[in-house]
């Protein structure tokens, strides 16, 4: 089912609640051409945020409870269009301060959400 993402060449916003994008569910998504909003609570690991993030035109992530962690973050470094940025894992402590640096890499980067998180600073 997830190959029909390839024929909306239209779709601009994706948001799934309580679906599992997992596996090579989401490299269906990869290089989606006209993709600017992603949102996701759960069901896809740090290798499905990798091909969400091949979508050049994606400008804004929200990910939730489990799609919320570190591995996910990393996966947008560098990210040419993105401009806003949330993370909300929901207590499952899966955002830490290893999350920072890539997300610190976004060039357009305009708004940042981080919560339910315990995020340790040393001086």
């Amino acid at each position: 089912g997830a190959v029909a993402f390839q024929s909306m060449t239209k779709l601009r916003v994706l948001a799934l609640s309580h679906v599992t994008l997992g596996g090579p569910a989401a490299a269906f998504l990869k290089d989606h051409p006209t993709l600017e909003s992603f949102s996701s609570d759960g069901g896809i690991g740090a290798d499905g945020m990798a091909d969400v993030a091949t979508c050049k035109k994606l400008k804004h992530v929200r990910l939730m409870h489990g799609a919320a962690h570190d591995g996910s973050a990393a996966a947008l470094a560098n990210h040419p269009a993105l401009e806003v940025v949330s993370l909300s894992p929901s207590n499952t402590y899966g955002v830490t301060v290893a999350a920072l640096p890539p997300v610190a890499s976004i060039p357009n980067l305009t708004e940042l959400t981080i919560t339910d998180s315990v995020l340790a600073f040393e001086n």
